[in-house]
C-alpha cells in the first residue's frame, strides 16, 4: 500500500515502482494488480482504478528440458542405465514417464527390468540426472550387437520441454571370438577299419540352428576306387548348441 502526491495540475504522472526478480527457473506468466483506492480530493474521479502489471519468463526455450542418453555396453557389464537428465530449473518437484522396447534385444533373454513402463521423480532442480536401469543378460551364445530403446512419453510439468526423448542402449556380445566356431578333424584309419568319420565339431552357443556345407575331393585316394560316399558334397544341421 502507499500514496502517491499530485500538485493538481493536468498531465501529471507518478509512478509506482516495482522491481523485478530476474530467477533462473522456468515459469509461465506471472501477473500482478494495482487498485487505486481512493483520491483525497473529492471533485478528482477515479477513471480506470485497476491495472495489471504482467510478467514474462526470460528462461529455458528449445534446448532447455529433460534428455535421455544412448548407452553402449558389454553384455559382461551387470547393469546399464538409460540416464534422464534435466538442464532446467523449475518451481516444484514433477514426474517423467517413459517406456522400455524391445529391439533386437529382448526382456527376460538379453536384459531384465521389473517393468517396461515407469516414472521418474525429479525435484525441480537444474543438473538433475535420474537412472532407469537395465539389467544385462550375460550368456554363453554367440550373438550379434543388439539393442532395445526407451521413449519419454510424458513431463508432468508443462512448461519442462523434452529436448531429446528417445534413446538406443546398445549391448555388444562378449563371447566367441577367432578360436571359437566349426572344426573339423583329421583321420588316420586303417583300411580294413570299415567306416571312418571326418568329425565336424561346434565348440560355440548361437541361437538357433544353423547348417554347414562341405565338398569332398579325391586325393590320392579315389572315390569308388579307394573309398565311397553317396556324394561327394552335402550339408550337416547344427542345433546351436555348443559341444555338438
Amino acid at each position: 500500500t502507499g500514496t502517491l502526491n499530485f500538485s493538481g495540475a493536468a498531465g501529471q504522472t507518478v509512478n509506482i515502482p516495482i522491481d523485478i526478480t530476474d530467477d533462473a527457473i522456468i515459469e509461465g506468466t506471472e501477473n500482478l494488480t494495482v487498485t487505486i483506492n481512493s483520491v483525497s480530493n473529492p471533485l478528482v474521479n477515479i477513471v480506470d482504478g485497476d491495472a495489471i502489471g504482467t510478467i514474462t519468463d526470460n528462461d529455458g526455450g528449445a534446448g532447455f528440458g529433460i534428455s535421455v542418453a544412448d548407452f553402449t555396453v558389454d553384455e559382461g557389464v551387470g547393469t546399464a542405465n538409460f540416464v534422464v537428465s534435466s538442464n532446467v530449473a523449475v518451481a516444484g518437484a514433477y514426474t517423467v514417464n517413459y517406456t522400455i522396447s524391445n529391439g533386437s534385444a529382448v526382456r527376460n533373454q538379453d536384459f531384465t527390468v521389473p517393468a517396461m513402463t515407469g516414472t521418474l521423480n525429479f525435484s525441480g532442480a537444474a543438473g538433475q540426472n535420474v537412472n532407469i536401469p537395465i539389467d544385462i543378460t550375460d550368456d554363453a551364445i554367440i550373438e550379434g550387437t543388439e539393442n532395445l530403446t526407451v521413449t519419454i512419453n510424458s513431463v508432468s510439468n508443462p512448461l519442462v520441454n523434452i529436448v531429446d526423448g528417445d534413446a538406443i542402449g546398445t549391448i555388444t556380445d562378449n563371447d566367441g571370438g577367432a578360436g571359437f566356431g566349426i572344426s573339423v578333424a583329421d583321420f588316420t584309419v586303417d583300411e580294413g577299419v570299415g567306416t571312418a568319420n571326418f568329425v565336424v565339431s561346434s565348440n560355440v552357443a548361437v541361437a538357433g540352428a544353423y547348417t554347414v556345407n562341405y565338398t569332398i575331393s579325391n586325393g590320392s585316394a579315389v572315390r569308388n576306387q579307394d573309398f565311397t560316399v553317396p556324394a561327394m558334397t552335402g550339408t550337416l544341421n547344427f542345433s546351436g548348441a555348443a559341444g555338438q
